[in-house]
């Protein structure tokens, strides 16, 4: 990859946020919207960048595991489903560099 496309801008479409004690009633909601956002993104043939990382998880391990299994397990629904792929953030990055590269020989190509 060209250091001159880098770096990549990448947004995250939801931060997954360590379990709260305080919080907990809420949890089925915070997963249903993820859910819900995930099979949107599946469906559309979108790109869901699911921000987290292994330290955040830290305390409440069990909590944040057992949250963190429910999505990939709707993810491997949506796999199975709509195709709906996972990529690592290289992967990622390439991905956003092709369809940029591609809308722009597009535009090139179209006259506009």
């Amino acid at each position: 990859m060209p250091s001159a496309q880098l770096p990549i801008n990448l947004p995250a479409s939801r931060f997954l946020r360590p379990y709260s004690r305080v919080l907990r009633i809420l949890e089925p909601l915070r997963l249903r919207r993820i859910i819900r956002e995930l099979t949107h993104a599946a469906q559309a043939g979108l790109c869901y960048h699911l921000w987290w990382h292994p330290h955040n998880f830290g305390t409440d391990t069990a909590a944040n595991l057992g949250f963190l299994r429910k999505i990939l397990e709707h993810y491997l629904f949506l796999r199975n489903h709509y195709g709906m792929k996972s990529a690592n953030m290289g992967e990622a990055a390439d991905l956003a560099l092709n369809w940029q590269r591609d809308k722009q020989k597009n535009a090139s190509e179209s006259g506009t």
